[in-house]
């Protein structure tokens, strides 16, 4: 038995009266392949997701020798920033069992995070289909003439992401696959993006995507907080002559999907210029709500086939317009929020002013 551990600052080495929160922590263990210097075709070990725990745990039970990779994404609250120097933020890695096991350096800043993730998901979900665990959705109709099958999470609360991973059926297949995806309310939530995006396979926004698919899955990954939503959805799926791709192909399909859907008129940007912001980035706050509620969506979804994108053909102008009910709904959620994070500011300031109040007399 081996158990690697994933700690981060203990709260007891601070003021007693510290609002200090633990970060939420995603952890994968995975064995590289014989002759892969990356995480391409690694082998599932194991995972773990906390939400504000200190410690984090991957226990393996038969670990054998080989090379091995350990993905770690700390999730830092508002309030751990605000509590800990920046000398302090961060966390360390430990594994105490039967054998010897020597880390090596860190090598996130050297690899795309979403590469390493449409790897490691890739292993993740294979694990669990031959497994069948039932914790991962494979959907594979939608994009069945496309030659496209989807994996996707059953809960949200196994790894930490809303992921959706686009796997060609035939990685020698002729024709490349576009998925362009851009959500109308997004609220709440963080798609993961790389700080140095290849742009010809994967472009991420505040709340869009676009990938192009050829020999290799390729996915999107969202962390959900409390108070998360999609709204309406504009999606459009294309394919296009493998050969003839370029650093260029992806931009010019996702012009013709903003200018379809008019997105401008949802005041969403292009989704070069919707980058993360990150002063307003989500957070968990002091609680965290442990259900999975997947929000209701009304959607509307192009596909077609080209070889060029010249050839692209003209498709009949499609509008995405919020029902009465939808948007009573949503406005009922939102006056709901609301309340909720006026009750919870005002029971905040209730136990400030008793904790100061407790400080001065002792």
């Amino acid at each position: 038995m081996h158990t690697f551990a994933v700690s981060q600052y203990g709260e007891r080495l601070l003021n007693r009266n510290s609002p200090y929160v633990y970060g939420n922590v995603t952890a994968f263990l995975v064995k590289k392949a014989d002759g892969e210097s990356s995480t391409k075709n690694c082998t599932l070990v194991g995972h773990s997701y906390s939400r504000q725990d200190r410690d984090t745990y991957i226990e393996v039970k038969d670990l054998e020798a080989g090379t091995y990779s350990m993905y770690v994404d700390v999730d830092w609250q508002p309030l751990t920033h605000q509590e800990l120097p920046k000398n302090k933020l961060q966390y360390s890695l430990n594994c105490y069992g039967a054998g010897d096991v020597k880390f090596g350096k860190n090598t996130a800043a050297k690899v795309s995070q979403n590469e390493t993730l449409d790897h490691i998901m890739t292993a993740y979900s294979n694990h669990h289909i031959d497994n069948e665990t039932g914790d991962v959705k494979v959907d594979a109709d939608t994009y069945k003439d496309q030659g496209i099958t989807v994996y996707s999470e059953t809960s949200v609360w196994k790894t930490g992401y809303r992921f959706k991973l686009l796997v060609p059926n035939d990685p020698a297949s002729a024709q490349a696959f576009i998925y362009l995806h851009s959500h109308l309310d997004f609220k709440n939530g963080l798609i993961i993006q790389d700080q140095k995006p290849k742009t010809d396979t994967h472009i991420v926004g505040r709340c869009q995507v676009a990938l192009l698919v050829r020999e290799e899955p390729r996915g999107f990954y969202t962390k959900v907080y409390k108070g998360y939503g999609e709204g309406s959805q504009a999606l459009t799926d294309y394919q296009h002559d493998a050969a003839s791709t370029g650093k260029d192909t992806l931009k010019t399909y996702y012009a013709q999907h903003y200018e379809r859907f008019e997105l401008a008129n949802y005041s969403i940007q292009n989704i070069v210029e919707d980058a993360h912001d990150d002063s307003k980035l989500p957070h968990d706050g002091e609680s965290v709500e442990k259900e999975d509620r997947r929000q209701t969506v009304k959607s509307k979804r192009m596909s077609t086939k080209v070889r060029k994108v010249e050839e692209a053909k003209e498709e009949q102008e499609a509008v995405v317009e919020e029902t009465p009910a939808d948007k009573k709904k949503r406005e009922a959620a939102e006056k709901k929020e609301a309340k909720d994070k006026a009750a919870a500011e005002k029971k905040a300031e209730k136990e400030k002013a008793a904790a100061e109040k407790a400080a001065k007399k002792s």
